[in-house]
């Protein structure tokens, strides 16, 4: 009995062990590996009349899926050795995509040249990792020898700076912000944590190195500062003045000068429900605290746009004479 239970459990698994150990016909060296496509495929009329790219986008497929099943660096190490002595390290779907348009030359009669291509796929693949600066002076210097050739930096603003290199030098300088590899930096300019967002050390660092270059005094350390005042500002309040009170979706921000910056505030209205019968309008700052207006004053603020706004704002919080929490 038990003898006819093992038969039958090993004819039920037996397709299993079958498609485990399928026996793939690898090539073993490039003239194989000519053979074995014009073997499976052996109308080459749409390879030989188009180009390499349309063929490859349009027509390509059913050869990416033979070829992908010859990419095993641990069943043709063969192959992939003999075509690749050098050893340049490569991801699979490279392979197979250097494979694919070595393949159309040689239906073409075109030569390829495969180390070019490994080494060059190599630098995309597996990318050096990039020489951080971990200090000021450091930032300084990369920037000067990379942008040697940028003379016109000591005769042009700062605004006309930015936005002629933001996307040279800015994006050097946002390459250099990578919170898990280049923490030393970071630190090093940082040094008291304060809260910038990747974006926002862009523009700061710009304009620290603007003003380096035109010999103006720039302090990074109260940059970040007042950047650490308008990320604190997007936090909501954990205590509200009053239990029941519910935020608006409407929020708004203002300016106000802080140290001699003009610094970005963020803050948020709340109301209590209509049960009960107060229409008063409370607005919260993160670093100033709650303040208590009147429906009129409220309104007031909503009608007003832009610099009239912030003053009305900025001299509430500045007077205190609202505060109430």
């Amino acid at each position: 009995m038990k003898i006819k239970h093992l038969l039958f459990f090993l004819f039920l698994i037996s397709p299993l062990f079958a498609q485990e150990s399928e026996i793939i016909d690898y090539p073993h060296n490039l003239q194989e590996f000519y053979e074995k496509l014009d073997e499976a495929f052996p109308d080459d009329t749409e390879i030989t009349s188009m180009t390499m790219n349309d063929w490859s986008y349009f027509k390509s497929s059913p050869y990416r899926k033979l070829i992908i099943k010859w990419v095993d660096f641990d069943k043709n190490v063969a192959f992939l050795q003999n075509i690749n002595p050098i050893g340049y390290k490569l991801k699979d779907t490279s392979y197979m995509f250097i494979l694919l348009d070595c393949y159309w030359s040689y239906k073409n009669g075109t030569d390829f040249d495969f180390d070019t291509r490994f080494e060059k796929q190599e630098a995309i693949d597996f990318p050096p990792p990039p020489d951080y600066p971990l200090t000021l002076q450091e930032f300084y210097e990369k920037l000067d020898t990379e942008f040697s050739d940028y003379t016109d930096i000591t005769r042009l603003s700062f605004n006309s700076f930015f936005n002629k290199y933001r996307s040279t030098i800015g994006d050097r300088i946002s390459s250099w912000i990578n919170f898990k590899e280049n923490t030393e930096f970071l630190q090093s300019i940082n040094p008291n944590n304060y809260r910038v967002h990747k974006e926002s050390y862009r523009p700061i660092l710009m304009e620290c190195y603007w003003s380096y270059k035109n010999g103006i005094d720039y302090d990074l350390n109260l940059h970040f500062e007042c950047e650490d005042r308008c990320s604190k500002s997007h936090d909501e309040p954990i205590n509200l003045p009053i239990p029941d009170l519910i935020r608006d979706s409407i929020y708004y921000d203002f300016r106000y000068d802080y140290k001699g910056i003009e610094t970005i505030e963020y803050i948020y209205i709340y109301h209590l429900p209509p049960e009960f019968n107060n229409t008063n309008a409370y607005i919260y700052s993160f670093h100033f605290g709650w303040i208590e207006l009147t429906i009129k004053e409220y309104v007031n603020i909503k009608k007003t746009q832009n610099q009239e706004r912030d003053k009305i704002i900025w001299n509430y919080f500045k007077t205190k004479e609202k505060l109430v929490f």
